[in-house]
């Protein structure tokens, strides 16, 4: 592995072609290039990395949390290097055999995840990185990542995102042990004299076929899919198009600040949106599709774990064509609005919280500095948010905000509710349970005032 910074083309005479233009390792890229230290800490993190390994394939499942630290540390060093450079770097771990089966194909699948652009050396990088992943091997790291993703649950008492990750992640382990197809979704953009199926019923095997918006990512969530539904519509090589978000731009800006996020309206939002995402399809004359698929389990490729996007590698040719849809703009709006709060990790991140029918989380400060948080009907603070956000977003200084802020909050309190104790926050941290309980509240009883402690700010 060493000559692999040492070898015939020394890198700090190719400074510029070595590293990427990729702007989300740029900061990366600024830390290495010109400084000549990056092989040092390239070697030492591949030490760590090989030292893990070592420890794991003898049976201690201890360092599986010390493996996964690593390879996050490697990831920024390789995501900072061009595609070139990525391919040869795994060319030569997987030649050298320095590491186990599961820990190589986690750095192929991280590595995947730092694609540059799907140039020539894109390509390659890929068929490296999905190439001769065995079924065993992909099932062995699955089983390894699920114990680990267990460990931090414990550990962080149940963030909303690792419940997911893992909950994610047990759908494969399953599927994989039963010999079961996997149903996965995709959400793609073609034009108006494509064809989504390769052929009719009475063609056979090419009705399951797919032909246009063929792709290798696909994920088990279907809002996933119409999430990039709406990207392919509203985005032009990697960009967003100028007034994509002409209506919806001001609900999202609103949506998307913290705590405030929390009162702002999900109807607004998705109405908004909706009218965004029809006159861009229209513009462009594209027609916005959601596809399922199953998948046979040996037919996985590879998964790649994320907070939003989860997802699962194949072959087009290996993927059966379940059933597509032609996506209604509000569908695909519906999906993009899940999609923003399927990452949250935070009670005051909640994107759109006031939803019909749903509860109203509220995070308020107490003597002592002190923190609660408050729950009430959304149909009874309705009237109280929209002064609140007129307020709020409409205020000059500091002081009118915090105005409008403490005004909402004694709102909240006069319409506080006791919720169960079995998804009552103790912390700031957004758990599964709780997010699904706001949606769709059981067991609440009025009372005034009612407060749960998640904290305390230094004072």
């Amino acid at each position: 592995m060493e000559d692999w910074l040492r070898g015939e083309r020394d890198w700090n005479d190719i400074d510029n072609m070595f590293f990427c233009r990729n702007d989300k390792f740029k900061k990366d890229v600024i830390k290495y290039r010109g400084k000549g230290f990056y092989h040092k800490d390239f070697e030492k993190i591949m030490t760590e990395l090989i030292n893990a390994d070592r420890e794991i394939e003898i049976g201690n499942i201890e360092y599986l949390q010390k493996r996964a630290d690593v390879i996050a540390d490697l990831n920024p060093l390789v995501g900072c290097i061009n595609n070139e450079r990525k391919v040869d770097l795994l060319k030569r771990i997987i030649k050298s055999c320095v590491v186990g089966e599961s820990t190589l194909f986690l750095m192929k699948m991280s590595a995947y995840g730092t694609l540059e652009e799907y140039d020539e050396d894109g390509n390659t990088l890929t068929e490296l990185c999905l190439g001769g992943n065995k079924p065993t091997t992909i099932y062995n790291a699955t089983a390894e990542s699920d114990i680990l993703l267990e460990k931090m649950l414990g550990n962080d008492g149940g963030y909303k995102t690792i419940q997911i990750m893992k909950a994610e992640l047990e759908i494969i382990k399953e599927k994989m042990q039963k010999n079961e197809a996997v149903r996965i979704y995709r959400g793609f953009a073609i034009e108006k004299d494509e064809r989504v199926r390769e052929g009719y019923k009475k063609d056979g095997e090419k009705y399951f076929k797919q032909r246009a918006g063929t792709g290798i990512s696909y994920s088990l969530d279907r809002n996933v899919a119409g999430y990039f539904a709406m990207r392919k519509l509203m985005m032009k090589d990697g960009d967003f198009i100028e007034g994509g978000n002409f209506y919806s731009g001001l609900v999202f800006a609103k949506m998307k600040t913290q705590q405030a996020g929390n009162v702002i309206s999900q109807d607004e939002y998705i109405k908004e949106r909706t009218k965004d995402i029809s006159s861009m399809r229209e513009q462009r004359g594209l027609i916005p599709i959601i596809c399922e698929y199953l998948l046979e389990p040996e037919k996985v490729k590879g998964w790649f774990l994320n907070i939003g996007e989860s997802e699962i590698m194949s072959l087009p040719e290996d993927v059966l064509v379940k059933h597509y849809e032609i996506a209604h703009s509000r569908d695909i709006a519906s999906c993009e609005y899940e999609f923003i709060n399927k990452g949250i990790s935070l009670i005051t991140e909640i994107a759109g919280g006031l939803i019909e029918g749903g509860l109203v989380c509220w995070i308020s400060g107490g003597s002592y500095g002190k923190v609660y948080a408050i729950f009430a009907k959304a149909e009874d603070v309705k009237s109280d948010a929209e002064k609140f956000e007129k307020k709020f977003f409409g205020a000059l200084t500091r002081t009118d905000k915090c105005i409008a802020f403490n005004d909402f909050s004694r709102a909240m309190e006069y319409y506080a509710l006791s919720i169960p104790e079995e998804v009552a926050p103790t912390n700031h941290k957004m758990t599964k349970e709780l997010s699904d309980y706001l949606r769709k509240p059981y067991d609440y009883k009025r009372e005034q005032g009612k407060k749960y402690r998640v904290g305390t700010v230094k004072q």
